[in-house]
């Protein structure tokens, strides 16, 4: 669910502000301030996604056509 989601990402704020660099379960490690930007949007989206259901927007920076089609998975989930 978005909300328990949401609380797992609200847990991690404080802990990231404690590392340089975070190793996400997926991808290259990132530096302190862009997992910061990431959880940012995350947290975002996701009060958006129950907000606004399919009219809440990706981050800028994650509207690929992949993205798009998880969106879509995201909001089919919801319903």
């Amino acid at each position: 669910s978005t909300t328990v989601y949401l609380a797992t990402l609200e847990r991690l704020a404080p802990l990231v502000d404690r590392v340089e660099t975070v190793v996400p379960g997926h991808g290259a490690p990132i530096t302190r301030e862009r997992a910061r930007k990431v959880l940012s949007e995350d947290i975002g989206y996701l009060r958006a996604l129950e907000r606004d259901g399919p009219r809440a927007p990706l981050p800028a920076s994650r509207r690929t056509s992949e993205q798009q089609r998880l969106h879509v998975e995201n909001v089919n989930l919801m319903v």
